[in-house]
């Protein structure tokens, strides 16, 4: 791994960055192992909360776009959600993936209703969203563990 310096700081996280990003432009999917106990959060992760993002963002649209230019970037954050969630499916497994991404994406769109639209925040609704984010937690962290064959070994 190389250190760079910028303004005399060793940024040795610019080794870890040029990495990603090397392995990111070769075409294949990478099998992505999980050990148990790994609970760093790598970048397709991190992909799907921005996909949750996006998807708060339609759903809202949804709701209370009222000119072209709203409907718009309604249909963008639609497309932009849905393209960088398939592209981290690649990667992860598909009904964690999805559980996390609709679970993420509910909380988020009851909280931003009741933070941005004024929506009556309820004691209930909070502790219903910690219940669903508390699932979404521990999906992740169970995660996806390979299936082994008659023969005792691991399959790829």
């Amino acid at each position: 791994m190389t250190a760079y310096s910028a303004s005399g700081i060793s940024c040795a996280g610019w080794g870890i960055l040029e990495t990603a990003v090397a392995r990111s432009a070769s075409s294949e999917p990478q099998q992505v192992r999980h050990q148990k106990g790994d609970f760093i959060m790598n970048r397709y992760w991190l992909q799907i909360v921005g996909a949750c993002v996006f998807e708060v963002g339609w759903v809202i649209g949804l709701k209370h776009a009222d000119t072209a230019l709203e409907w718009a970037l309604t249909a963008v954050c639609i497309l932009i959600s849905f393209y960088v969630l398939l592209n981290a499916a690649r990667h992860l497994p598909v009904g964690t993936v999805y559980a996390v991404f609709v679970g993420l994406g509910t909380a988020g769109t009851v909280l931003a209703d009741m933070i941005l639209f004024g929506d009556p925040v309820k004691p209930i609704k909070l502790a219903l969203i910690g219940v669903l984010l508390i699932g979404v937690v521990g999906l992740k962290l169970l995660g996806h563990e390979p299936a082994a064959d008659k023969s005792g070994k691991e399959a790829v």
